[in-house]
């Protein structure tokens, strides 16, 4: 079967990820990434090897909500990218670090998979902007998934909501913080996968790391550009010393 397309967006601020990030992205998938322009330069897009794209996305989509960018262009830019991308569309934030691939033995049959918030992310103050987080996402691109992306894009436009508050009460019914694996509910199977594993905000045990808040806080960007350096000269001792903590249950 074909593997899913990784996606992600940026603006010019958030420029500075994308030339590691499709590399990054090239390495561990065998493909540059779809990129998604939300206001880069002429000379940033010139720069980047990948495929870069726009499409319309509501004029607020970095606006603040609890504390956080609300991030609403996601649906429009996943929506677009449905017919080009024929093994589904694996979202990424671009402060993503794949230390290796998700594949499609790890997506199986679901139309959407997320990952729901960690234990110790349970608390009002993470809740309050949604069960899940947002920064790597799987829709399939079949017909439950694409309703399921249309269906975000309008909740996204009502009210100060942000994607993963919007998206996380669409999914109220398939128990997020429930046990993870696949749960189907009309007709629509989400897979509810591991966050230590493939959204890692711990940077101790993923496949997938996410260095949240790295676009405004210099000491997570720093760390992003340590573990890149691992990442990029050491690949398998990273990923071998990773898997060894998810073993041991670190």
């Amino acid at each position: 079967m074909t593997e899913a397309r990784v996606l992600t967006c940026a603006d010019s601020r958030y420029f500075h990820f994308l030339p590691f990030f499709e590399a990054n992205v090239e390495r561990k998938f065998g493909v540059l990434p779809l990129i998604y322009d939300l206001g880069l330069t002429e000379a940033q897009r010139a720069s980047l090897r990948s495929e870069v794209r726009r499409v319309a996305v509501p004029e607020d989509f970095a606006g603040i909500s609890h504390g956080f960018v609300r991030a609403t262009h996601k649906p429009a830019c996943i929506a677009d990218a449905f017919d080009t991308c024929p093994g589904g569309v694996l979202y990424a934030d671009a402060d993503l670090l794949f230390v290796g691939p998700v594949t499609r033995h790890d997506l199986g049959e679901a139309d959407i998979a997320v990952t729901p918030r960690t234990a110790r992310e349970r608390r009002p103050d993470y809740l309050a902007k949604g069960s899940i987080n947002a920064g790597l996402l799987y829709f399939a691109g079949t017909p439950p998934s694409r309703a399921l992306v249309a269906a975000w894009a309008e909740a996204c436009a009502v009210g100060d909501r942000g994607d993963q508050m919007a998206l996380s009460d669409l999914l109220a019914g398939f128990d997020l913080l429930g046990p993870l694996g696949p749960a189907t509910r009309d007709g629509m199977t989400v897979l509810k996968l591991d966050a230590r594993v493939f959204n890692d905000t711990r940077l101790k045990t993923g496949r997938v790391l996410h260095f949240k808040n790295a676009g405004r806080d210099p000491r997570v960007t720093a760390k992003l550009d340590r573990f890149r350096g691992f990442e990029e000269r050491h690949p398998r001792a990273l990923a071998a010393y990773l898997a060894t903590r998810r073993t041991i249950g670190v």
